[in-house]
């Protein structure tokens, strides 16, 4: 009987379901500080739109800082690994991860539509909102009214969309990782 063979990270590196799975950590983590954040912003009444739009701008910054370092770290990893022949260079991973990664809350999206077109019997807006607090406000300032029957269509597809914003991070700073730019050093160090 042949001996199971251990796959080598250091020379394959992760697969893309580990890949997801090994992001939720980073998630979790921001959303956790993202939600105390929304919080703290409820229960000292700020309702003013353009200090909302400056809590929206900061939790979307503080949860790509977390999500961002493992993805990029991935990309340029794999990038060194095509150069030595261990693995095929694909580009569209950091896309396939951020899909995946985002496949719950694409399963919420559907609960959505679906409670719009009354076959599902609950209003899930809230608890859309609570599990994405990184976008919480943006998703305030798409929605107009406090009733989720209220909603229009343009409004929920719209709020719906928000989720495709982490794919298409998530596969940008993939990418980012493999050609080996990173978006900090060209935001802080002058360029001779």
């Amino acid at each position: 009987m042949a001996k199971k063979q251990k796959r080598d990270i250091s020379k394959h590196g992760y697969s893309v379901p580990v890949m997801a799975l090994r992001l939720w950590g980073p998630h979790l983590t921001a959303n956790f500080i993202c939600l105390a954040i929304v919080l703290t912003a409820a229960a000292m009444k700020i309702k003013a739109p353009p200090f909302l739009a400056i809590i929206g701008v900061i939790l979307f910054i503080l949860y790509w800082w977390f999500m961002s370092s493992p993805v990029w770290t991935w990309g340029s990893k794999d990038a060194n690994r095509v150069s030595f022949g261990y693995i095929k260079k694909d580009l569209l991973k950091g896309v396939k991860v951020g899909f995946l990664m985002s496949a719950p809350i694409f399963i919420l999206d559907i609960f959505l539509i679906l409670g719009k077109l009354y076959i599902f019997p609950y209003n899930l807006m809230a608890t859309y909102k609570l599990v994405n607090p990184n976008i919480i406000t943006f998703a305030n300032f798409i929605e107009t009214s406090v009733y989720f029957s209220e909603i229009s269509w343009g409004e929920l597809i719209g709020i719906c969309s928000l989720t495709l914003v982490t794919p298409l991070i998530i596969s940008l700073y993939y990418v980012l990782g493999y050609k080996d730019i990173n978006p900090i050093d060209l935001a802080i160090y002058k360029r001779k």
